[in-house]
């Protein structure tokens, strides 16, 4: 590549290499040959290895990435492999490669130019967000576009993109992107994203298909996520369409609704989302935007399922018959996936009071087609038993670990019991000394490795102490005045105490 035969047996090969813009993501490479006035021998060698241009990137930097030496073996291939290293760093708009013969060799130049940096980054016409929406977008994406960075404007499409999605998230489907690059100076620019976010666009209306067993309303009432605006749902933001939420909504909470009587091959298509000028309607203030989506979701809803058999296997701890009762199935009912999900959640539950923090229910359901039924076998994964290692509380500035040690069910160098963690919890909420405490509050560290786990609780202190202040006119004694301090947690004890004072 980059070599031909010349006349008189002589070779020929690329002067110099060279990236043109043609636009913002799209370059021309070029390869330009001339025959050379020496014939090639194998023990050509490299003079010297020069870069030249550079103003930021050190050159020892551009260095690491090229392969040939100062008098090492010259080899065009490995020229190329260095310019290709170069270019895919993206610290250059343009990158040439020139040799000439040297006294000794061939002297190799590296011919940079630096791509400008980014100075300052403007987002014109935004209200439906703030800029630091943006630059919160921009890191979970990886954009890569920041100032003080050089710029790359094959990163300009997915600064676009995640500008589109922060739109589209607040209900502005019909907004322009237009991005302007102004230079500053010939090593600096300015980049400026103008945005028009044009008219707001509500999901004004939802419909079915194919839906004959639970009706219009019910599917609608299902989708927890997605709502027609009206006059609640303005307030709580579900009336915004977002592609990933809706699919989420259809998928899990609108099936739902099926496989709880029954209809576990229930299956809904492609939601067909339009944008439509639709009816805003008469209430003022709470009318719905001129432009809206209409939202049509296909619906096959397959046919009713009752429960046949129903097995356990895999227990060794409980025994097999208790485990089955926890499960409400019974013969010939209509199959119900939630009651079976609550079953799930109950038994691992059940579980944990002995300290099987692991365990895990694999379900294996069989339908029979012709008879309409679902053989159901939960196989029981018990994993490992646990005891408790340590027990650690945070955030409790004031009040002493032993204060809340005292109102804790489990205990250190014990079997994890799950049930009496959750009674601990209600005991602490109970003294009244801290914020309520809830699940996230609490988290269970396990050690597989030791068979252990830490408890790790935080919590937020309230005040515990009143000031109160007494006076009057007594014709008795004449004028008192009296104050009252009162704590229920004094010292960080947990024991109440009172002083009172006065004078008169």
């Amino acid at each position: 590549m980059g070599i031909r035969e010349a006349a008189g047996g002589r070779i020929g090969f690329w002067r110099e290499i060279r990236i043109l813009p043609i636009c913002s993501n799209t370059f021309l490479l070029t390869l330009l040959f001339w025959p050379l006035t020496w014939a090639q021998s194998p023990t050509d060698r490299i003079e010297d290895v020069l870069v030249v241009g550079n103003r930021r990137v050190q050159e020892s930097t551009i260095s690491y990435y090229i392969q040939s030496q100062k008098n090492g073996p010259y080899d065009k291939a490995q020229v190329l492999r260095d310019f290709k290293s170069l270019l895919n760093t993206n610290f250059f708009d343009d990158i040439t490669v020139k040799s000439r013969q040297g006294e000794t060799g061939v002297i190799i130049i590296f011919e940079v130019k630096e791509r400008p940096l980014i100075r300052a980054i403007e987002y014109e016409g935004i209200e439906a967000f703030k800029e630091s929406d943006v630059l919160e977008k921009f890191r979970d994406m990886r954009v890569g576009l920041t100032v003080d960075s050089p710029f790359d404007p094959s990163k300009l499409p997915k600064a676009r993109v995640a500008l589109r999605n922060l739109l589209d998230q607040n209900g502005r489907p019909l907004a322009l992107i237009e991005t302007e690059i102004e230079e500053i100076t010939s090593s600096s620019i300015k980049l400026t994203f103008q945005i028009d976010e044009g008219p707001k666009v509500r999901i004004g209306k939802i419909d079915f298909i194919g839906n004959t067993v639970l009706k219009s309303g019910q599917l609608r009432g299902a989708l927890e996520l997605n709502k027609e605006r009206g006059p609640v749902v303005i307030f709580k933001g579900k009336d915004k369409y977002i592609k990933d939420k809706l699919e989420y909504d259809v998928q899990v909470n609108l099936l739902e609704a099926y496989r709880a009587i029954g209809y576990i091959n229930a299956r809904a298509g492609e939601p067909q989302v339009e944008i439509v000028e639709g009816p805003q309607g008469m209430l003022i203030g709470l009318r719905k935007t001129k432009q809206q989506y209409y939202i049509t979701i296909p619906i096959e809803e397959g046919e009713q399922f009752y429960y046949g058999t129903f097995d356990v296997e895999g227990a060794s701890s409980f025994d097999p018959e208790a485990i089955r009762l926890t499960f409400p199935i019974k013969k010939g009912e209509v199959v119900n996936y939630t009651v079976l999900k609550e079953a799930n959640e109950n038994l691992k539950k059940l579980y944990s009071t002995r300290g099987f923090l692991d365990m895990d229910v694999i379900p294996s359901m069989t339908p029979d087609m012709d008879e309409k039924t679902l053989d159901i076998r939960m196989t029981i994964v018990e994993g490992k038993q646990y005891i408790v290692d340590k027990i650690e509380f945070s955030g409790n500035t004031r009040t002493r670990d032993k204060v809340l040690r005292r109102e804790m069910f489990i205990e250190e160098q014990q079997p994890f019991n799950g049930q009496l963690l959750e009674f601990s919890v209600t005991r602490l909420n109970q003294l009244g000394f801290f914020e309520k405490i809830e699940e996230e509050h609490y988290e269970v560290v396990k050690k597989p490795d030791e068979g252990s786990a830490d408890v790790m609780m935080k919590v937020k202190e309230r005040s515990q102490q009143s000031i109160g202040f007494t006076g009057g006119v007594s014709g008795y004694s004449g004028t008192f005045l009296g104050i009252n301090y009162q704590t229920n947690n004094f010292r960080g004890m947990g024991a109440a105490a009172a002083i009172l004072a006065g004078c008169t």
